[in-house]
């Protein structure tokens, strides 16, 4: 089955020399065993104090430190690749990826990958394409999940879907078209049961020039990459399905509005 997995690192005050990421517990640079390889299909960062670099690069792609080289804004998540193309991964390669930022003492810079697998074995993952679910589409939802943010650049605050409000119905299905949130954060992400213990994450900006980025996140890249992109989750599972946010030391709360699709 195909499968998301949405990564995160961060690095601890780096200056203007590129400093190599600290992943998230439990992510890892390496790509994961796929027999059809994998894609890089986006990446973005978070940074406060000032703009810096993103580098990526391995030894299986363009170049081995440099292959791509980002600028990244301040206090935005904006995705830096085309949605209609992924750059090719290759089984058991590991990434090198690096971050310049301000230097200053206790600053957290975060960098987020998501990846793409067209087929990953053991992953059960729930993914729907956007023809799939074009006149399935019964009621729509947006669901609010307060998150309590930790500070330490990693995933953190994890809710569960009915953390808050008890809305999804037991048995129906629903699709994650995006997320919206009140406060920035490098990305949301909702994990469980039927996303197979991996990541399905967006950016945690508010894009006003460009709405999809979020609420319609999952559907804009199923659309663009004519893949399955589009998480479907049991409402029997809201409450082993958990939403975390990767955020910096301002550990900036938010609320998770989650747009989801009851499907019939």
């Amino acid at each position: 089955m195909p499968a998301i997995d949405t990564l995160t690192g961060y690095a601890s005050a780096p200056s203007s020399t590129p400093t190599a990421l600290t992943m998230s517990s439990g992510d890892s640079l390496t790509v994961k065993n796929s027999p059809a390889g994998a894609f890089l299909t986006n990446v973005w960062g978070l940074q406060q104090t000032t703009a810096g670099t993103i580098r990526i690069g391995s030894g299986r792609i363009h170049n081995l430190t440099d292959a791509m080289q980002f600028k990244t804004p301040l206090a935005v998540c904006k995705p830096y690749l085309p949605m209609e193309f992924g750059q090719p991964l290759f089984s058991q390669d590991t990434l090198t990826v690096d971050i310049t930022g301000s230097a200053t003492a206790g600053d957290l810079e975060i960098v987020v990958l998501q990846l793409y697998y067209p087929l990953l074995p053991g992953s059960e993952q729930n993914l729907a394409g956007y023809a799939d679910l074009k006149n399935q589409i019964v009621n729509l939802l947006a669901l609010p999940v307060a998150i309590t943010a930790g500070t330490s650049g990693g995933w953190s605050g994890a809710a569960a879907l009915n953390a808050s409000y008890n809305r999804m119905k037991a048995n129906v299905t629903y699709a994650l078209l995006g997320v919206e949130t009140d406060v920035v954060q490098a990305a949301i992400s909702v994990r469980g049961p039927d996303t197979g213990g991996l990541r399905c994450g967006a950016p945690g900006t508010r894009n006003t020039d460009q709405p999809s980025m979020n609420n319609g996140w999952f559907v804009a890249n199923s659309k663009a990459l004519g893949v399955p992109f589009i998480p479907r989750i049991n409402g029997a599972n809201q409450g082993s399905t958990f939403v975390e946010v990767a955020n910096d030391e301002n550990a900036a709360s938010p609320n998770a509005i989650l747009i989801l699709a009851q499907l019939r």
